[in-house]
């Protein structure tokens, strides 16, 4: 516990530095931000919020596959986390979002398709398998899904 609460620790100036380099964008106007639905309307408003959390998706799965993919990025960057490959050793504190902590708790999740917490534990005992954020879709349309009842059948034979 207390080694993922120093790792936690030691990626917060690097998560804080990309934070910043975001909201740098939003200052100067690169990007497009409605704080009021009255800024665009309601249709708008949600269809630019469903375009964000594809984009994010898509994203995050390319960049965590890449992590993965690329040896001197996973070597450097993300192993650290990635010592962590026994379900017993996956805990909130090796993260320090919100949505890590949902993916980290071993508790059951939210389900399908959100990349809950057994997709996760798969993702760090099988290191090849369920990159996505928030949801499985990506990962059931590049072929690295691992459900976790098939995945436990798999194991266990």
């Amino acid at each position: 516990m207390l080694s993922h609460i120093y790792f936690s620790m030691k990626s917060i100036p690097v998560f804080s530095l990309m934070v910043t380099g975001f909201e740098y964008m939003v200052l100067k106007g690169w990007t497009k931000c409605f704080p009021k639905i009255s800024d665009v309307g309601l249709v708008a408003y949600f269809c630019y919020i469903i375009l964000y959390l594809v984009v994010v998706e898509i994203g995050i799965y390319w960049v965590h596959r890449a992590m993965h993919g690329v040896k001197p990025i996973y070597k450097y960057i993300h192993a650290a986390h990635h010592s962590y490959v026994k379900e017993t050793t996956i805990s909130p504190f090796a993260v320090e979002a919100i949505w890590g902590i949902i993916i980290h708790d071993r508790s059951q999740g939210l389900g399908w398709p959100f990349l809950s917490a057994p997709y996760h534990t798969i993702h760090h005992t099988s290191q090849h398998r369920n990159f996505g954020n928030f949801t499985i879709w990506m990962d059931q349309l590049f072929g690295t899904i691992s459900h976790p009842k098939s995945y436990l059948h798999h194991v266990q034979n």
